[in-house]
């Protein structure tokens, strides 16, 4: 048995609630573990943008990209934009 674990588990013997104390003791240092995870998910990248970001960026007065609606009437100046690489 690990070092570590021996002394989580560590018993005295004039400790009446020996075995409560181990499992309390295990139990906080699962949920500090569990919100220490759950903490730093908050910060992980999430990936693409939301649609309320992209929109808001249409009527930006110095937009960063441009916003195009597509409709099959404009599909072909689409087509034109950007050639398949």
């Amino acid at each position: 048995m690990p070092y570590w674990l021996r002394l989580l588990l560590a018993q005295n013997q004039y400790d009446v609630f020996a075995e409560v104390g181990a499992a309390m003791r295990l139990g906080f240092i699962c949920a500090f573990a569990i919100m220490g995870v759950t903490l730093q998910a908050c910060s992980l990248p999430r990936g693409a943008a939301l649609s309320s970001e992209i929109l808001r960026e249409k009527d930006a007065k110095e937009p960063t990209f441009a916003v195009i609606a597509v409709s099959r009437s404009n599909m072909g100046q689409l087509a034109k934009l950007a050639p398949y690489g």
